[in-house]
């Protein structure tokens, strides 16, 4: 139920619209938290992490790393339309020396702040800190394993962080 009604919604997208403020994702977070515990018939101030885990649905932060790296797994793996050639490079394309980073991408400077959560800039970057050294996150495995891989790597961030003094279900 919450896939086909409110997950569809999430995913259209998202990779696109989530490189907005943060804050504009607020109400897109309070929503699916509302969406998981009516589901699971939870009280209103329950705890979403262990429900998350539980039914293994990515938080949304979660799910929009997911979106970017599976994205530019398909990038990699020459899977998407020929409009995304040259976006992204790595930097044996831009210097041919064999350095240590040289198959990490390259991450051209942004004159703003602003700048850097836009995809030419926030998604090779996502993938040089989370997949590049990480052998189960390697962009040689088959597309399910990898996305498998990344989903798990993803749900140990899925922390409860409860800062309620007198919480009943963190006593």
């Amino acid at each position: 139920m919450f896939h086909s009604f409110i997950n569809s919604h999430l995913l259209y997208c998202l990779p696109i619209w989530s490189c907005g403020l943060e804050s504009s994702l607020d109400p897109l977070i309070i929503l699916q938290k509302k969406a998981i515990r009516i589901i699971t018939n939870s009280r209103y101030s329950s705890h979403t992490a262990p429900l998350f885990k539980k039914l293994q649905i990515l938080p949304l932060k979660e799910l929009t790393i997911y979106t970017k790296l599976t994205l530019m797994y398909d990038f990699i793996r020459w899977k998407l339309p020929y409009s995304f050639d040259g976006v992204w490079i790595r930097n044996f394309v831009r210097n041919p020396r064999a350095l240590r980073n040289s198959n990490q991408f390259y991450i051209p400077t942004a004159k703003f702040k602003c700048i850097e959560r836009f995809p030419l800039f926030h998604f090779q970057r996502l993938w040089n800190n989370i997949c590049h050294e990480n052998n189960l996150l390697c962009s040689k495995l088959p597309k399910k394993i990898f996305c498998e891989n990344l989903k798990k790597e993803l749900f140990k961030s899925v922390v409860i962080n409860c800062s309620k003094p007198r919480c009943i279900e963190c006593i």
